[in-house]
């Protein structure tokens, strides 16, 4: 009896220490490409993400008419199949489904089984509310118009690939977290 009773009360206690599903709900992952060539907002640099409902919701900048739009990803590919946009997690990697995977110790994401980018190609910072997220989404956004607008007004080929919000993007999360 005295057994049972221990195993239980471990039990009871370790159980709050195992990882589960939701346990990101309502958090977000904004993750740059580690060395890139292309401009900041392309999708291969940039990869963000909201945690809600079970889900990893993917977000995107698009260029259109000389403009920077943020798009949520559709929850269907364009033959209008659903895509699987779950996540599970263990104690030292998220795993994004039809993504890849993010080391939780270092916040390094692994896109795919790494062949397409290579191992830990890029580098992770969290945004622990939905409104921090969708706030540093919005300062990027305004950069990378800015940039957008200012590459336009001048010759595009000495124009570099950086820009400091993207590039500080832990900075910009905790500087929105701190307000």
């Amino acid at each position: 009896m005295n057994l049972t009773k221990t195993l239980i009360t471990l039990l009871v206690c370790l159980l709050p220490l195992s990882p589960s599903a939701g346990e990101l709900d309502g958090k977000g992952l904004i993750c740059k490409k580690i060395e890139h060539n292309q401009v900041p907002w392309d999708t291969n640099v940039l990869m963000m993400f909201r945690f809600a409902d079970d889900m990893a919701y993917e977000n995107l900048f698009i260029e259109i008419n000389d403009e920077i739009v943020l798009q949520k990803l559709s929850d269907e590919d364009i033959s209008g199949n659903p895509i699987n946009r779950g996540y599970r997690t263990t104690f030292d990697k998220i795993q994004i489904y039809e993504i890849g995977t993010i080391d939780r110790n270092n916040l390094l994401l692994t896109v795919g089984d790494g062949t397409a980018f290579g191992k830990n190609s890029h580098r992770c910072d969290i945004v622990h509310t939905r409104l921090e997220y969708y706030e540093v989404l919005l300062l990027m956004q305004n950069e990378f118009q800015n940039r957008l607008m200012r590459s336009s007004l001048t010759d595009n080929s000495n124009q570099s690939t950086e820009v400091p919000a993207l590039d500080s993007v832990g900075r910009v999360c905790r500087k929105v977290a701190e307000r």
